[in-house]
């Protein structure tokens, strides 16, 4: 079953890198770029000239973020990230796979809750990434949804209130779990790849769960 399961993350993350490998440059771009500024002082223009290109170019979150109800957001994000910056701080001298989630729940849950609030939470993670990208997870509906499933279907029922910052959490550990699990292939195509751990299962994820019949069809 595991070489199985290994063969399948292979091939779903080669499938990944062959149809977005444009986007990879893009990505990069903006994971340099945030590390040159002062998170303590950033300000609107500081979102405006690398995170929002980030989540509107690699993204696609245009759409989401024009709407009116989200008006102003980069202020407001500005505010929420300067607010947080003792914590993303912390978090980002954390490596995801060998830290100890527990230890670091209401940092994660606060963080997360303060991003949702200005962007919703699909882009809160996606900031969130782009600041410590080695500590934090991306998701979508479609991921967050069927590591969601899965979870219920191992003795947790709890109903889901609109992808709140202790659903995330309970992301990030079932996310662990799985690379732990299947620690070495992920290595191994980090390192053909040239990505993070989180990065490539962020891939694996994906194509899993928008292309999920691409090896039978």
């Amino acid at each position: 079953m595991g070489v199985k399961a290994e063969c399948v993350i292979m091939e779903y993350v080669k499938q990944f890198e062959q149809r977005y490998r444009n986007d990879s440059s893009i990505y990069n771009q903006y994971l340099n770029a945030i590390q040159k500024i002062n998170l303590n002082l950033i300000s609107r223009g500081g979102v405006g000239n690398i995170i929002k290109p980030f989540l509107y170019k690699w993204g696609r979150m245009g759409r989401v973020l024009g709407q009116n109800k989200f008006k102003d957001w980069e202020s407001k994000l500005a505010q929420q990230i300067q607010l947080n910056f003792g914590k993303l701080q912390n978090l980002a001298g954390q490596r995801f796979l060998g830290a100890a989630l527990g230890k670091f729940k209401s940092d994660i849950e606060d963080c997360y809750e303060s991003f949702k609030n200005v962007v919703g939470p699909i882009a809160a993670a996606k900031v969130l990434h782009l600041i410590c990208p080695n500590f934090f997870p991306l998701w979508d509906n479609d991921i967050a949804k069927a590591v969601r499933d899965e979870f219920r279907g191992k003795g947790r029922n709890r109903a889901v209130q609109g992808l709140s910052g202790e659903d995330y959490y309970e992301f990030m550990q079932a996310l662990q779990g799985s690379l732990k699990k299947h620690q070495q292939v992920i290595s191994h195509l980090s390192q053909r790849y040239k990505k993070s751990d989180l990065k490539i299962m962020d891939e694996f994820l994906w194509w899993a769960t928008h292309r999920p019949l691409s090896l039978l069809l």
